[in-house]
């Protein structure tokens, strides 16, 4: 699985090579929404775009204040944004193309700033200390395993298109999912929850154990079975909710 997720990075890099960005209308509720190059492209793989319907009709962001983590083209907030109805959305990524891309975004569709913020940031480096969040929430990466050539892959690449890329599906050993658990303690509010989505291909007990030790309640639903999530690479998941709340 690890080998076709790493396809899928070769997929979205080259497949529109020559251009500085590619409109998307595949997902009627974003047609028009803009990606650009060294930005994941969600028209390869349909599990946030999923993840957001499921979202927004369990009502789970409605009149909430949202942050979302590794937001990429931001198709995940501008969907919640324009299909439920969250009070604010704070969109971060720490990859820079990203930044831009979701910026053109919001500008294209008309978005109120008053109500949606896009921020660099490394996780919570960047988050103003003093903001608090009723859902922070996050596509994690695919790949969590500690595996000695997958992190060679991350550290030797030295295209930073594909660098930006290659961050946003490789978390070795999971260090970055189990900073976000642990750090979001101090940014949201009481009774506060972490949304995830995961799969089957990742370590969910792993997630669960470091979960419950930091003090959350953990919930886990199957949204989506046997879903063929990137049609190139045949890769057919369970995508899992998961759903991390601050007692």
């Amino acid at each position: 699985m690890q080998i076709k997720v790493l396809e899928l990075i070769h997929l979205t890099l080259h497949t529109h090579s020559e251009m500085p960005s590619v409109t998307l209308d595949s997902y009627r509720e974003l047609a028009g929404m803009q990606v650009m190059r060294g930005v994941f492209s969600p028209e390869f793989a349909t599990d946030s775009y999923l993840w957001a319907n499921y979202i927004a009709q369990r009502g789970l962001v409605d009149g909430k204040s949202v942050l979302e983590m590794g937001a990429g083209s931001g198709i995940i907030s501008l969907y919640l944004y324009r299909n439920a109805t969250p009070r604010y959305i704070c969109a971060a990524d720490v990859s820079k193309y990203a930044v831009i891309n979701l910026r053109a975004n919001v500008d294209r569709f008309g978005i109120d700033e008053s109500r949606f913020e896009v921020i660099e940031s490394d996780l919570f480096s960047c988050i103003p200390s003093e903001k608090r969040f009723d859902v922070i929430l996050w596509a994690m990466p695919w790949i969590l395993s500690e595996d000695r050539l997958v992190r060679q892959v991350l550290e030797d690449c030295d295209d930073p298109c594909e660098k930006a890329l290659l961050r946003s599906i490789i978390d070795p050993g999971g260090e970055s999912v189990r900073k976000v658990i642990s750090d979001a303690k101090s940014f949201l509010n009481p009774c506060g929850k972490v949304l995830l989505i995961s799969s089957d291909f990742l370590p969910n007990e792993m997630i669960r154990s470091h979960a419950e030790a930091e003090g959350f309640l953990y919930e886990q639903t199957v949204f989506a079975r046997n879903v063929t999530v990137v049609e190139a690479t045949g890769m057919a998941l369970d995508l899992y909710h998961l759903e991390l709340t601050l007692q």
